[in-house]
């Protein structure tokens, strides 16, 4: 069965539209997390990268990436995300000419 099907079942009487809202407001929750968690991820691993190949990173980058990278661990990320910071760290830090 189909989670549209289910839903149009469950939301069928009274009872049912309140969870189905409930439902629907968990659905939003969880995929919005994700996509937030997405786009985190790809602005740690773009400016990591960036950084990582240009052999160091500015003071700016550092404390941006490292707040990016704080609330994508709140938001459930780790894996690679980790790697790169850990890169990132142990670069020399060169201000932007």
């Amino acid at each position: 069965m189909s989670n549209q099907l289910l839903i149009a079942i469950i939301t069928s009487s009274a009872t049912g539209t309140a969870v189905g809202a409930i439902i629907g407001i968990i659905k939003d929750f969880f995929h919005s997390k994700k996509v937030d968690r997405l786009v985190l991820f790809f602005i740690i691993k773009t400016l990591a990268t960036d950084a990582i190949w240009a052999g160091y990173i500015s003071t700016e980058d550092l404390q941006f990436l490292e707040k990016a990278y704080k609330e994508y661990k709140r938001l459930g990320g780790n894996g690679f995300a980790d790697t790169l910071m850990n890169r990132v760290r142990m670069l020399p830090i060169k201000e932007d000419e």
